[in-house]
């Protein structure tokens, strides 16, 4: 690339800025809608919820707003031969731009082909003086020609004034003025010509005013005086009052509504409030007006936060805010519905199409949804003893089940005693079959048909009435071969009681008889210690599991062995051994597979067995996963089998609710899944071979608090993947939620999820559905069950799917907060002749969460893929991400092994910092089967380390500061009279992490590859630590002390081959808000560390912290685990450990390890470094980002490195450095860091620098003033100098951090984060 270079402004990714439906051509058709965010606009076809269309409009500029033509002047006009036009007006600040939009007269399958819409750019008006707040289109009644097509363009400024533009004479015509001179919040519009045209403004008073053109009837467009030259008006302004002014708001105004007859407004404010305003008397004389008669209509209160939108139909208000909820409201005040909706920051805009009653959102997370409202009524759906559900889907069935005699589910009296018979257990077989269990020992089975009519049958019923305490059921296939009725399922049952005992009964329904084929009843455990039975089919065979008190598992298999035995034949202890009859049933024989018996000695709650595996899957109510082997023969019953695998504390200390496989990866590696009632989703990797469980993933699932189950669903649009659905409860209230999309499927006030309950959930859960609980003794049916056509995606195919759907993500969702950090993802360099259309994407921001989206340059929507890594403990900020996809031999004179180099695979990982202390990493994988064309990435959650509490600084004054490298004579002043911080002036509350950096090295003797991570924290400690992925461990090497302020940046740099050393030099550099940079030689502390690992740690397994009682929570912190995992002896001796180790270049190391659990003491480093070189006084204020590379192309024959920075003082600080040799050691000299020539560009922005990246070729930063700057580096040995290339306006608010890759053929993609994300590609002019 040579110096000459150019920016290509790339696509944006944050807040949704604008709104506007746009009805179709044809009048039966779903409308289009319109968004605006960043600079560009999007087209999306609310039919088949996909996105037509991406158009960039402004340079520098956010789209505030998207205006349509109203139909009275025809929104669409026919074209002869293209199809159909329209035209549509786009502002955002001052500029106002008309864009044509086309589309092809065969709309029918667009989405097929996106080469049927066509927008062409019209015009771009002249600039205002003035930011536009609104713009509309008018009707020209003064237009003499008789077509009338001529219309006009309100548009209207922050200056409370008016002007009118011509789309004929393409110029203002006409300028208004209101007499109330001041600033605006906002401005509405209402009418469809000049002469009934309406303004109501809100202003920085807190006050609406409302006023008109007040143009005479008598005007004509050919009286109007403009001049066309740039457009201006000359001489026709004017200057009207207001009409009325409409006061009652406490805070800023910032949206005003008018309603579809214009008798009436609301508005929505600051102080949280919306109100309705009467304007029903506009049209009097001001003689005969009353002073009440534009008195406030309603005032609503229930937003948390202020109210950024509103839009007003015919019967409701529809108000959205900035606690991320929108809310109906009738027009009189009363509250209609209420759900959330958007993460961050809130809802920025709605829409609202009243036809199809569907509400579109969009919010400062970046998404956009849809929400089918349906008919919402005041009164909600009731059934039962008047419970209220929360339900706003008309059509669904919500009755209670009834049966012959209502005493023998509940009491008549209300009140329950020890004779009285209640319900146990449901469980559900199929949509229109249930079965309850009584205490009574009694087994009865209803079968509803819609609208609630239920046949109730007596299936079973124990001789002494033995309370049933668990049930389980299952639907399978007839595979008779004996079978006489043409029957296709059967009911499988199985039922423990109080006693110990296990009924099991097979049979089918045919004419409402249940025609029972099996029966067997035989003790499987002592009285009372029976509390659960599971079904477990497999190919030829069928099992049974029970469960004991004391975490004993007990597998019975149910053969086909038919002995026949005398009728009178008494039950035994145990029937294991025969097959009885009852009345002509057969009764098979079971026999008793093997016992397991858990290690945790806690309840077996759920399972799932794995036949291909051989493996069986347990979870119990300690929150603990145990996974068995599954035998081939029979084992002996005395003898217990002990888990092939555990994982201790996988949901905390609350109940495992689920567990399942849902992948094979290979072989001899599955993913598992389970659920909780800590709220968390957790997602397991199984090694069968090296009897391994690892924890990929946890999710915690904001709406549901207690996990019961979580499945994968078919997906609603064309395209879309798997969808993950979760059930669970909420308080008092059970959920069906599609994490997908964020939106409630259903939700019922049901009581807890103690009560007895059952559910089912079909390939389409909204609308396959049902739900059974008790109440109140009170068996109570919700369902929904619609059987889908036979088509790829039937709900997108559905007349009535806005009664079926509640909601649906039509824009992928992103950070709804400020981004602080970004990072490509790259794992090697580009080789191919091309430069690659996709590229991985890390971001952290404010919410705690670490995302990873791909860029795809060849797709329509360029964020393809946009998914959650991640979140930090407690929702702590994200305050930088780094990503490490290379390692480093540890040095050339170690005895390599080749073998050993080449079977060790590289491991990519991706390390988060933030708040609270907390630093995260993830293992990042990629599919390689893919990789050429777009690549896959997966992730798997790693590792979490908590900083340690009370640590002492030593002062930097007591350490011997002769060593340190000097730049200028201050050098050694600044460092002396630096003091130490010491750990008591810090609220560990408050500690928080500011900066990471780290690198890998791999050591061929151990074959380990370990990482090393450097972090700062807001104490001014900046810290090494080294982590193995293979053991799990942290350890705290060394503490980087001189820095008496924070430390905001850190990079590092890695020398692989050093001039006279056997070692790589490895430089660490920080910089603090002083204005200081350090730079810090660790070389001897890491390689120091590689040598002493002469063997692999205990692999220890852990999850990440979330929810209750999990391993993060205050149980976990309140004991010492914690702090013996971040502190571990390495060779397993003493806690007080010296170990020496020998180097290769002779030099003897020493080390003592503190491995004393210091929970209740401060804890002192046993290495403290102190910088190699100091740069004080580099800028002003504080150094906020900090890049260093090798010099690509530099002058002479010696190897330089650049180090850019970029600071609060609105500097960019270029400096040089190169090596030199110290002879302290003639037998081993050493190489220091020496820089020779520096140089300041005072004036590089106009703001403060917030980010800096180089490669030694180029660099670029950017800054506040939301510019973006190429840089041209031209180094040699001794000087250096910036020239400024390029540079462009950004359109991502606050700026906050910078990353760049290089691509093939010298071209740079270049990533920006602020309040929202830019992608650049910088390439060659």
């Amino acid at each position: 690339m040579g110096s000459s270079v150019k920016i290509h402004t790339g696509p944006y990714k944050g807040d949704m800025s604008a709104l506007c439906l746009l009805p179709g051509p044809q009048q039966d058709r779903d409308p289009f809608l319109l968004a605006g965010t960043g600079p560009q606009i999007l087209f999306y076809d609310t039919c088949s919820f996909e996105l037509l269309l991406s158009a960039h409009i402004f340079e520098g500029v956010r789209v505030h707003g998207i205006e349509v033509k109203g139909r009275f002047l025809g929104i669409w006009v026919s074209l002869q031969s293209s199809g159909f036009l329209t035209t549509f007006a786009v502002h955002g600040e001052r500029i106002v731009k008309l864009y044509d939009l086309i589309l092809a007269y065969d709309i029918s399958d667009i989405h097929h082909n996106k080469s049927q819409i066509k927008l062409n750019f019209s015009k771009t008006l002249p600039r205002c003086k003035h930011w536009v707040l609104d713009v509309r289109f008018l009707k020209d009644i003064s237009s003499r020609n008789e077509d009338c097509t001529d219309c006009l363009l309100a548009v209207g400024t922050s200056d409370n004034s008016v002007s009118l533009w011509s789309m004929h004479h393409n110029a203002y015509i006409y300028h208004v003025e209101c007499a109330e001179r001041c600033l605006l919040y906002c401005l509405r519009f209402w009418g469809s010509n000049t002469h009934d045209l309406l303004i109501a403004a809100g202003t920085i008073f807190n006050e609406i005013v409302i006023w008109d053109l007040d143009i005479p009837h008598s005007t004509t467009a050919y009286e109007y005086k403009f001049s066309r030259i740039h457009g201006y008006l000359e001489g026709s302004s004017h200057l009207v009052s207001i009409k009325e002014r409409l006061k009652g708001h406490e805070g800023s105004i910032f949206r005003i509504a008018w309603s579809q007859d214009g008798k009436k407004i609301a508005s929505v404010s600051d102080d949280r409030s919306v109100r309705v305003w009467n304007l029903e008397h506009w049209s009097l004389p001001l003689m005969n007006r009353q002073a009440d008669m534009f008195a406030l209509a309603s005032v609503m209160y229930g937003h948390t936060a202020r109210i950024w939108d509103c839009h007003f139909d015919s019967k409701s208000l529809i108000t959205v805010g900035e606690d991320c909820t929108y809310r109906v409201w009738t027009i009189d005040g009363k509250p209609l519905a209420k759900k959330s909706a958007h993460l961050g920051r809130g809802i920025w805009r709605c829409v609202y199409d009243s036809a199809k009653a569907v509400l579109f959102t969009a919010g400062a997370d970046s998404s956009i949804k849809i929400h089918f409202l349906g008919k919402l009524t005041l009164v909600t759906n009731q059934v039962g003893s008047g419970e209220v559900l929360s339900s706003n889907y008309p059509s669904l069935e919500s009755f209670p089940l009834k049966t012959q005699d209502d005493s023998i589910l509940h009491n008549k009296e209300g009140q329950l005693d020890s004779k009285s018979e209640y319900v146990r257990c449901l469980s559900l077989v199929g949509e229109s079959c249930l079965y309850v269990a009584t205490n009574r020992g009694v087994l009865k089975c209803v079968h509803f048909t819609q609208g609630g009519q239920g046949t109730w049958f007596d299936v079973y019923r124990n001789l002494n009435s033995e309370s049933i305490f668990c049930l389980d059921t299952t639907r399978l296939q007839n595979n008779l071969e004996n079978s006489v009725d043409s029957i296709s399922v059967e009911d499988w049952i199985v039922m423990g009681d109080c006693k110990g005992y296990v009924t099991v009964l097979c049979g089918s329904w045919s004419n409402k008889i249940f025609h029972e084929r099996f029966y067997l009843r035989w003790r499987a455990e002592g009285e009372r210690k029976l509390l659960g039975v599971f079904w477990s089919s497999c190919p030829g065979t069928s099992s049974v599991f029970t469960a004991d008190t004391s975490g004993g598992l007990s597998m019975w298999k149910i053969n086909g062995a038919m002995a026949k035995s005398s009728k009178d034949d008494q039950t035994s202890d145990r029937l294991s051994f025969s097959s009885r009859f009852r009345d002509g049933v057969t009764m098979f024989g079971p026999s008793l597979v093997i016992r397991y018996q858990s290690c945790f000695n806690a309840r077996i709650v759920c399972l799932d067995m794995c036949p291909s595996q051989e493996l069986l899957l347990c979870g119990d109510q300690r929150g603990n996963i145990l996974v068995f082997i599954i035998p081939l023969k029979v084992v002996s019953e005395s003898t217990k089998s002990s888990p092939l695998v555990s994982f201790k504390g996988a949901h905390g200390i609350s109940a495992v609710a689920s567990i399942s496989v849902v992948e094979y990866e290979s072989k001899e590696q599955i993913k598992i899944c389970s659920t909780g009632r800590d709220g968390c989703v957790c997602t397991f990797a199984l090694a069968k071979s090296d009897a391994k469980l690892f924890c990929l993933r946890v999710e915690k699932v904001s709406a549901v608090t207690v996990v019961e189950s979580c499945e994968l669903c078919n997906g609603i649009t064309r395209g879309s993947t798997k969808r993950t659905i979760v059930a669970g409860f909420l308080a008092e209230d059970f959920l069906i939620y599609d994490q997908q999309n964020d939106c409630e499927i259903l939700r019922v006030a049901c009581g807890g999820w103690r009560r007895p309950h059952a559910y089912l959930i079909g390939d389409f859960p909204e609308v396959q559905h049902c739900f059974v609980f008790v109440k109140d003794g009170i068996i109570h049916l919700l369902r929904r069950w619609f059987v889908t056509p036979n088509v790829p995606f039937p709900l997108l195919y559905l007349a009535n799917r806005s009664s079926l759907l509640s909601s649906f993500l039509l824009q992928s969702q992103f950070h709804g907060r400020e981004v602080h950090s970004v990072n490509f993802i790259s794992t090697d360099e580009v080789s191919t002749g091309q430069v690659p259309p996709t590229s991985w994407i890390a971001t952290g921001a404010e919410d705690g969460v670490v995302r990873i989206m791909r860029f795809n340059e060849d797709s329509l929507d360029q964020f393809d893929v946009c998914q959650v890594l991640g979140e930090h403990v407690g929702g702590s900020s994200v305050r930088e991400i780094v990503a490490v996809t290379k390692y480093t031999l540890c040095n050339r004179r170690c005895p390599a092994d080749k073998d050993a180099i080449l079977s060790a695979e590289p491991s990519y990982i991706l390390i988060s910092v933030g708040a609270k202390e907390v630093l995260t990493c993830w293992l990042l994988e990629w599919d390689e089967t893919v990789r050429e064309k777009t690549q896959t990435l997966s992730s798997r959650w790693l590792s979490m380390k908590r900083c340690m509490k009370r640590r002492k600084f030593k002062k930097i004054s007591d350490m011997d500061l002769n060593t340190i490298g000097q730049v200028d004579a201050q050098v050694t002043e600044n460092a002396l009279a630096l003091e130490g911080v010491d750990a008591d002036d810090y609220d560990d509350d408050d500690l928080r992490y500011l900066a990471v950096t780290s690198f890998s090295i791999f050591c061929p003797l151990t074959r380990l590859q370990t990482f090393f991570v450097a972090t700062a924290s807001s104490n001014a400690a900046v810290i090494l630590h080294a982590y193995q992925i293979c053991a799990g461990t942290w350890m705290e090497l060394c503490l980087l002390n001189y820095h008496k302020a924070p430390v905001l940046t850190l990079q590092h740099l890695v020398i692989s081959r050093c001039q006279g050393s056997g070692f790589c030099k490895i430089v660490l550099f920080s910089g603090a808000t002083d204005g200081s940079i350090a730079l810090w030689d660790v070389t001897d502390v890491v390689s120091e560390y590689c040598h002493k690992l002469v063997k692999e740690g205990n692999a220890r397994m852990f999850r990440p912290p979330s929810g209750r009682g999990s391993q993060g929570g205050n149980r976990w912190k309140s004991s010492r685990h914690h702090l013996h995992d971040q502190k571990q002896p390495l060779d397993g001796r003493d806690e007080r450990t010296l170990i020496e180790a020998r180097c290769d270049d002779g030099h003897c190391h020493k080390e003592r390890l503190d491995c004393t659990d210091h929970s209740r003491e401060r804890f002192q480093y046993s290495l403290i470094l102190k910088p190699e070189l100091v740069l004080s006084g580099t800028h002003q204020s504080g150094v906020n980002s900090l890049s260093v590379s090798p010099v690509i192309g530099g002058q002479g024959s010696e190897r330089i490195w650049v180090l850019i920075s970029g600071g609060d003082d609105q500097a960019v600080h270029a400096a040089i450095f190169k090596l030199s040799q110290v002879y302290h050691n003639p037998a081993n000299p050493r190489t220091n860091m020496v820089c020779v020539s520096k140089i300041l560009f005072s004036s590089a922005h106009s703001s403060a620098v917030k980010g800096v990246w180089t490669d030694g070729l180029f660099a670029f930063t950017t800054g506040w003033d939301q510019r973006l700057k190429v840089w041209k580096l031209e180094v040699s040995e001794q000087s250096c100098s910036l020239v400024e290339c390029c540079r462009t306006v950004i359109n991502v608010p606050e700026p906050s951090s910078i990353h760049a890759t290089r691509l093939f053929g010298g071209n740079y993609r270049v990533a920006i984060v602020g309040r929202g994300l830019q992608i650049f590609n910088v390439k060659e002019s």
